[in-house]
């Protein structure tokens, strides 16, 4: 999340990369969808955009 907020948009890919990794290990991690969603919206991939907030929504873990 971090390289998201800090506006580096040259940071994008690696961070999108270490994201990818972490979907790998922990498919249901709803923040991690979240997160990539926000980095593909910055980088002007809506359709993935759209994807990754889908699936975010998906498996959405509820707060109590």
């Amino acid at each position: 999340m971090m390289m998201q907020e800090s506006g580096v948009k040259s940071l994008i890919p690696k961070a999108m990369r270490r994201l990818r990794l972490l979907l790998e290990l922990d498919p249901d991690n709803d923040k991690a969808h979240f997160t990539a969603a926000l980095l593909a919206t910055d980088s002007g991939r809506f359709q993935l955009a759209r994807d990754y907030f889908d699936r975010a929504l998906q498996v959405l873990q509820p707060v109590y």
